[in-house]
């Protein structure tokens, strides 16, 4: 089962969520937000992320990966 398909009826993540999804801490999702890496967005005072974007994100860190290695 993918992690997304528990989340399928909604269109964000919170940053728990989308930190729980990639396996990293919250500070380190924070961290790729200050770098404009990834772009959250607000509804009201939550921080949330689109799920188009996250994977957008995730997809960029697998290309950066294998250009490295």
């Amino acid at each position: 089962m993918n992690f997304f398909d528990a989340y399928s009826d909604r269109a964000v993540l919170t940053v728990p969520e989308a930190a729980r999804w990639a396996n990293i801490c919250r500070s380190k999702l924070y961290m790729e937000i200050n770098a404009g890496r990834l772009r959250p967005t607000k509804i009201g005072r939550k921080t949330v992320f689109r799920k188009d974007d996250l994977l957008t994100w995730f997809n960029g860190l697998q290309s950066e990966n294998r250009r490295a290695a």
